[in-house]
């Protein structure tokens, strides 16, 4: 059965307030204020570790060329970066079994676990030096052509030798010489 002092209304019946019931409600907005707050501490915390993190997985690509491929690796290694030789070129600047280029190139942004490739230098090309002693002049110019090199004549008088003739050549036919040497031709000017 209902209580008559509730049925008629007047508020009678409540219980008189309690000490807790008085103390002030802070407003929601306050509680999400806070919320939000938070949220954006943690969010700017996460990006502040995630950019350190990212930024000590970072590295520039060192100068190696002219480095053995030991050395170079000894130089990687302690930043967990890999390199492979992928061959080797030619080259008159850079010694016989040093790197030559890498890919990626010196000063190139990396991560950490990455691997380089370098090519090594195979030293200077070289070319067998052809007999050209007792041929034209314009057939031994051809065939130093033909063999990567280059030709300066001067002439002589033989009588031994025709005229047009190589007498003698410098360095000697059969010798090893780099691409691009300069061959003495000495040509007979007849008797």
């Amino acid at each position: 059965m209902l209580d008559p002092a509730l049925a008629a209304g007047d508020g009678s019946a409540l219980p008189p307030p309690t000490k807790a019931d008085s103390k002030p409600r802070r407003p929601r907005r306050f509680r999400i204020l806070v919320a939000l707050i938070v949220l954006a501490l943690l969010g700017a915390t996460a990006g502040v570790g995630t950019w350190a993190y990212t930024k000590s997985q970072l590295l520039t690509v060192p100068a190696l060329v002219g480095m053995t491929p030991a050395a170079a690796k000894a130089q990687l290694t302690p930043n967990d970066v890999s390199l492979t030789i992928a061959g080797e070129d030619f080259s008159t600047t850079v010694p016989k079994g040093a790197i030559l280029t890498t890919a990626p190139p010196a000063g190139t942004t990396i991560k950490r676990g990455d691997t380089i490739t370098a090519r090594t230098s195979a030293g200077p090309q070289m070319v067998k030096m052809p007999k050209v002693t007792g041929a034209k002049q314009s057939k031994a110019e051809a065939s130093l052509k033909a063999a990567g090199l280059t030709s300066n004549a001067s002439e002589e008088y033989s009588d031994s030798v025709a005229k047009g003739l190589v007498i003698s050549v410098n360095p000697k036919s059969g010798t090893s010489v780099q691409i691009g040497t300069a061959v003495s031709l000495v040509v007979s000017k007849g008797p």
